[in-house]
């Protein structure tokens, strides 16, 4: 398995179902546990906060323009009893003649938060300042660095 899919595995285990009055319970467990360790070993500067009651991360790696913005989320709608797997267990299945992962979150917005970690320390060689936010909620962003438009 890469690099990419191990990521993925460890990042659908922690529970961050969300909705707009109950933040993931783990949310900042994933971010402190799986992606801080790697945004600071690769250089970047690391502050938590808060927006409407969900845990998020931001970071910088200071370098010259263009900026480069990188930014996901971690959390998930409630499941029901619709899943025929544990939604906290990434299974491999093959469906039509292809693998595919399932587990929550693998396709909003976990996938595609374990690439951008996989793929940090080779960006973080690049002479661009780098921001980053990972957050608990995908609506509810309110840092003084982010704007509307991004």
């Amino acid at each position: 398995m890469s690099d990419v899919t191990e990521i993925l595995r460890k990042l659908v285990k922690y529970d961050t179902r969300t909705n707009e009055s109950l933040p993931g319970p783990e949310v900042k467990q994933l971010l402190e546990n799986e992606i801080e360790p790697v945004l600071v070993e690769n250089g970047f500067e690391v502050e938590y906060f808060e927006s409407c009651g969900h845990h998020s991360l931001f970071a910088v790696k200071n370098g010259s323009s263009p900026s480069i913005l990188y930014s996901g989320h971690v959390d998930v709608v409630p499941w029901d009893d619709r899943w025929n797997t544990d939604p906290q267990e990434m299974v491999a299945k093959v469906e039509a003649g292809e693998e595919v992962l399932v587990g929550r979150g693998v396709t909003d917005m976990k996938g595609g938060v374990a690439a951008m970690i996989a793929a940090l320390p080779e960006l973080a060689k690049c002479k661009s300042k780098i921001l980053c936010c990972f957050s608990g909620d995908e609506i509810n962003i309110k840092h003084p660095h982010i704007t509307n438009e991004i």
